[in-house]
């Protein structure tokens, strides 16, 4: 029994030591805690000494220290666990208030305190939008809108405006008698390499616009406009001794008396270099049309249809003729070939917006056709000129 009690009392006597300095420390360092193993170094303001003692230099030139005055949080904010530099926010509501943050700074020298609020407004849980914060929004809004929705068009029985429309144009194309002259059938180019060959080109329309309301839902519109029509065709290069080139002895063609510029693809079996040309024709046009709205909210539909009258005013193409199968080039609008006046007809929706009480913006998508033929009755080619375009303008109010 005396061997195994030393033996207990090598093993107890060192535990037991250690236990009795745990405790000590506990009831020296330890104030209050909840958890037993968990140090605070608090409890060393016990025996904390009123006296002021000399700022000891720590190597670190400032060291900040931050407190959140507990005392007047209120109950629904919580600290996170572990760490009182981060507040919780509340899932009911946001405070109106952020509390104050003190920050002391101390320095061997020089102690300063600084103060931080910031007011925040408080809100709702039932919408952002809600009462006088909606209005402040709804304020806020139509001052960085481009258009006022709210406004509407000053109701008035005669309105100007101008606009303009980049469009693409095209031809309906056919050939009579068989695409021949005087009975001759063509040699070179036919009708159905001109309908797969040709091509539609960017060209524009615009001008003045004059409106007369006739009543709230109908309305008049007429003006001027310069119009532009064409295509794009396919040629090629004249060959050198060709024997079908006439000579100085000879008419060269039924309506020309210069010579020719190009001739058609098709006139040579040989493969040829084929060269894009644009035929351009200029029309100064007085539309009639008339305008139905159908709706008047804060977008204004409208759908249009009319005619219009126009005359040729400028000419620059390639006319193919068919005694000679050769292109001659036409700069002018008098030209024997051509006509001088047009019929048309126009279809349209008109979109519109006020942008002022007298002002409106519109977006107009339309599309042109001319019923009078480009060439007169002795020529043996029936063309008609279209066009498809997005006209955008403005309209005053008087």
């Amino acid at each position: 029994m005396g061997r195994r009690v030393r033996r207990f009392s090598l093993i107890a006597t060192p535990v037991l030591f250690l236990g009795i300095i745990s405790l000590a420390v506990q009831l020296i360092f330890f104030k209050g805690s909840s958890n037993f193993f968990l140090f605070d170094f608090n409890s060393g303001l016990l025996w904390k000494s009123d006296e002021a003692s000399a700022p000891q230099s720590t190597g670190v030139p400032n060291v900040i220290r931050e407190f959140f005055p507990e005392r007047i949080l209120p109950e629904n904010f919580a600290f996170a666990a572990g760490n009182k530099e981060e507040i919780i926010q509340s899932q009911q509501e946001i405070t109106k208030t952020v509390l104050p943050r003190t920050i002391e700074v101390i320095s061997p020298k020089i102690t300063k305190t600084y103060f931080l609020s910031l007011q925040m407004n408080r809100v709702e849980s039932q919408g952002l939008f809600e009462l006088s914060l909606k209005t402040d929004a709804m304020k806020r809004l139509e001052s960085i809108t481009l258009f006022n929705p709210n406004i509407q068009s000053k109701k008035s029985k005669i309105a100007v405006g101008f606009s303009f429309a980049p469009s693409f144009t095209f031809r309906s194309l056919k050939y009579l008698n068989n695409g021949s002259t005087n009975g001759n059938w063509t040699l070179g180019q036919s009708e159905k390499y001109r309908n797969q060959s040709d091509k539609k080109v960017l060209n524009f329309y615009g001008g003045l616009d004059v409106y007369f309301q006739i009543n709230p839902r109908l309305n008049v519109q007429t003006g001027i406009y310069y119009s532009a029509y064409g295509e794009q065709i396919t040629v090629a290069e004249l060959v050198d001794g060709d024997p079908n080139l006439p000579n100085a002895n000879e008419k060269k063609s039924y309506y020309f008396d210069s010579d020719p510029a190009y001739c058609s693809p098709e006139t040579y079996e040989a493969e040829v270099d084929r060269i894009p040309f644009t035929n351009n024709y200029r029309f100064v046009e007085i539309p009639v049309l008339v305008n139905y709205k159908l709706t008047s909210k804060m977008l204004i539909y409208e759908v249009q249809a009319g005619i219009s009258i126009s005359s040729l005013n400028k000419a620059d193409a390639l006319i193919y003729d068919f005694k000679s199968d050769y292109y001659y080039w036409v700069n002018r609008s008098d030209f024997i070939l051509f006509n001088k006046y047009f019929w048309g007809g126009q279809l349209g929706f008109l979109i519109r917006k006020a942008v002022s009480p007298r002002m409106d913006l519109f977006v107009n998508p339309q599309f042109k056709y001319l019923f009078t033929p480009s060439f007169n009755e002795i020529y043996s080619v029936e063309q008609h000129q279209y066009a498809t375009g997005l006209r955008v303008g403005l309209k005053f109010h008087l």
